[in-house]
């Protein structure tokens, strides 16, 4: 016996937390395209709450889809995790939608926070993606980042940039988050996957742990469910607020 369950996962997974709370109207702007797999994307959207946008459509476009094998073993009430397939869309945004992506993420201020999640895999990569993470930096709300290429956006002034340590390591040659703080032009740096769980950091702070956890166990896979209660936190703050911001805050 088979069956096959189809979840939102990624940026979508991160708006299908935030759209859990009924006080938020969440957007998702994601690379889409007519293929089956952007049908479902569009059904699960509407299914948890979630505006897909079309501002990224692009009819040549699929959608990154990460298939899990699962057995179950329904007389030892286990499941057992035995392969991931991987089939990722990577590539670059186009040029001409430049424009009007820059007028949704900085001049029409309809938003009260953007949570960008970076997977290099295609929305921030190449020259049209650092154009539009300059656009994110500047939107005047709250802006929020976590990304595999932390790097990329340590020019941006993100109020709160999320990676993980390694990926820190990777980015900046650091292995103290104190020291890569410093590398960072925008307000916190909050790493993951550290040791004792996850630590934010400010220019000229301590360590501030926001979990007291000494083995995190990542049940989603990429931090889905953290960024989205550190997004739901964070607007309890206005941008200034959070330019001035103690990370114990966020806890």
């Amino acid at each position: 016996e088979t069956r096959e369950e189809w979840a939102l996962g990624g940026a979508a997974n991160v708006a299908r937390w935030l759209a859990a709370d009924p006080t938020l109207t969440v957007t998702l702007m994601s690379p889409h395209g007519r293929d089956v797999t952007s049908g479902r994307l569009q059904n699960l959207c509407e299914e948890a709450g979630v505006r897909l946008s079309r501002r990224l459509f692009d009819p040549a476009l699929g959608v990154t889809v990460k298939e899990r094998l699962l057995a179950e073993d329904p007389e030892r009430d286990t499941v057992h995790h035995l392969l991931r397939v991987d089939r990722d869309v990577v590539g670059e945004v186009r040029g001409t939608d430049l424009a009007p992506l820059r007028h949704d993420l900085w001049v029409s201020c309809r938003w009260d926070a953007i949570v960008a999640i970076d997977c290099d895999k295609f929305t921030f990569r190449g020259e049209t993606g650092a154009s539009i993470a300059s656009f994110v930096g500047r939107a005047p709300c709250v802006r929020i980042v976590n990304s595999k290429c932390p790097a990329r956006w340590s020019e941006a002034a993100c109020h709160l940039l999320v990676c993980n340590q390694q990926e820190m390591t990777d980015a900046f040659g650091i292995h103290n988050p104190v020291q890569a703080r410093a590398q960072v032009r925008g307000g916190c740096l909050i790493v993951t996957c550290g040791a004792g769980g996850v630590t934010a950091v400010l220019t000229d702070s301590p360590i501030h742990r926001l979990t007291e956890a000494r083995e995190v166990v990542d049940v989603c896979g990429a931090g889905d469910a953290f960024t989205a209660g550190l997004t739901q936190a964070a607007l309890h703050h206005t941008p200034r607020g959070l330019e001035r911001l103690q990370p114990v805050a966020l806890v």
